[in-house]
């Protein structure tokens, strides 16, 4: 891509219609791209080096501290109180763990290992366990207070504090799983799933969790996971405490919140070790100090090449900004929507959809929110809500045929065929690909979050969720049907649900 960008840089006469440019000399494309302060040097990478940078460096920590298999662990507590708990704590797990990953093709590869074999065990087909992983997944990275990097990104180019983003992103968030509950738990209706949801049964089943979590576990008591817990929540205690309270910087916050996990993660890990291990305090010390190294390698390894990707995408942005594309392409879009915003947010989702294939969430949202989300602010659509808009349509380029390359991934680990799994992928996160026109429909889901207007806009949503949801995945065509063609009377429920959905989702409140 950036090779043809930089052909396109200088080469802009041979191209047609609203591509055309007059081109860069070659010194000019040099101290746009790779000299000046712009570029690889420009603001890109210093968010990544003084925003991102700590909060990965975090994650790794709380990922060799055991927190990825501490919400596994905590998650086998779903099934004991929901019908559909097994697969919800699938769902639980790869959305938590999806937060802190940043990248849903990888979320998928890692989580997807064993909530795929446990879905299967219970008796869901494969191409819907593959579709539940993958959606789940890719929901992940629109959950605060990570949002797979894209929140401290957001926060800078809007110049808006990094709680305001957070508070913005949950009601959203929260949507999208409320989506992904209502039609995991129809999926595990029509399979009729009756297998055993206890832990022991499960590992037994599926052995990729014991990598996850310890035999001990399940043996220990409530008073044991609740001290585990508070090695985790204390952390992000300091961190929404120095973020909200005292609105200190990104930078520091996350240093701080990092400096407690290093303190509460050895500090758990020695007692543990000793007391209930049995080991000696030396050897307890010294694996605390081999979890500390390895925490802060798995940050370094994903900042690295997140870096560069940034970097990288700093290079095409501003050059495309100095060729003048960008306003070009608003004014196109905005004529061939013939000023319709409908049509507008249509054209708008293609095209975030095919910017963000493949891609990682913090690269896609930097593409579309500096070449696309313009586009709709010039329209009259607040900052926020288009912001959103275009986040979670390049995310949702994760789970968008005929790429779809989350699907791939759990298809290839479920032994599923491709394009099915896509379909079921489709039916599950449908409600998903219209909550962003109602970003734009009703702002004050994103923009006010705080008020009455935000829960009354929320609460129509999720019936308009509930609705389109149960349609696509009911099994059972509308009563007044009943005397047509079976397939004929459940494909014509469908389109009624699904549209009566959308017109709740979308109309303003």
């Amino acid at each position: 891509m950036i090779v043809a960008v930089i052909v396109y840089s200088q080469f802009g006469t041979l191209f047609p219609s609203w591509f055309s440019h007059a081109g860069l000399s070659y010194e000019r494309g040099l101290e746009v791209g790779m000299l000046g302060i712009q570029g690889v040097y420009g603001d890109l990478t210093q968010v990544m080096g003084t925003m991102v940078a700590p909060f990965l460096l975090l994650a790794g920590l709380i990922r060799l501290f055991g927190g990825f298999g501490l919400i596994i662990h905590l998650s086998f507590w779903v099934p004991k109180y929901i019908e559909s708990g097994i697969a919800q704590m699938a769902v639980i797990s790869s959305m938590l763990i999806g937060s802190i990953n940043g990248s849903a093709l990888a979320n998928t590869s890692i989580t997807g290992s064993f909530t795929i074999p446990v879905l299967k065990s219970t008796g869901i087909k494969k191409q819907q366990a593959a579709a539940i992983e993958s959606v789940a997944s890719t929901g992940g990275q629109i959950l605060p207070p990570v949002m797979g990097v894209a929140a401290f990104l957001m926060a800078d180019i809007l110049a808006r504090p990094l709680v305001d983003i957070f508070v913005a992103a949950t009601v959203p968030a929260l949507i999208f799983y409320m989506t992904i509950a209502i039609s995991v738990y129809q999926i595990d209706r029509k399979n009729d799933v009756s297998v055993s949801s206890d832990r022991e049964t499960l590992i037994e089943r599926v052995p990729e969790l014991g990598e996850w979590i310890d035999a001990d576990r399940q043996s220990r008591s409530v008073l044991y996971t609740a001290f585990e817990v508070v090695q985790f929540v204390l952390p992000l205690a300091v961190l929404f405490y120095y973020l909200a309270y005292v609105q200190t910087t990104v930078m520091r916050a996350g240093m701080y919140a990092s400096g407690v996990m290093v303190l509460t993660g050895c500090a758990f890990t020695v007692i543990d070790n000793h007391y209930s291990g049995g080991t000696s305090l030396r050897a307890s010390g010294h694996n605390a100090v081999e979890k500390l190294a390895g925490g802060m390698y798995d940050g370094l390894h994903t900042l690295a090449p997140l870096t560069i990707v940034v970097a990288a995408i700093g290079l095409l942005v501003d050059t495309l900004f100095t060729t003048g594309l960008p306003a070009t392409l608003s004014f196109a879009l905005i004529d061939l929507s013939g000023g319709v915003l409908a049509i507008l947010l249509v054209l708008t989702m293609i095209l975030c959809i095919i910017l963000g294939m493949g891609m990682p969430t913090s690269a896609s949202y930097l593409v579309v929110a500096l070449l696309v989300a313009p586009n709709l602010i010039t329209f009259g659509i607040p900052e926020l809500s288009a912001h959103f808009f275009v986040l979670y349509f390049a995310i949702l380029a994760a789970i968008t045929p005929p790429i779809a390359p989350a699907i791939v991934i759990a298809s290839g680990i479920a032994e599923s065929n491709f394009w099915r799994s896509c379909l079921e992928a489709i039916k599950i996160s449908a409600p998903v690909f219209a909550l962003p026109f109602a970003f734009v429909y009703n702002p004050a889901l994103v923009t006010d979050s705080r008020s009455l207007d935000s829960l009354w806009a929320a609460i129509f949503v999720v019936i308009g969720v509930f609705v389109l949801s149960y349609g696509l995945n009911s099994t059972r065509p509308l009563p007044v049907l009943t005397r047509v063609n079976h397939r004929v009377a459940l494909a014509s429920s469908q389109v009624v649900f699904s549209i009566v959905g959308i017109l709740i989702i979308a109309i303003p409140k």
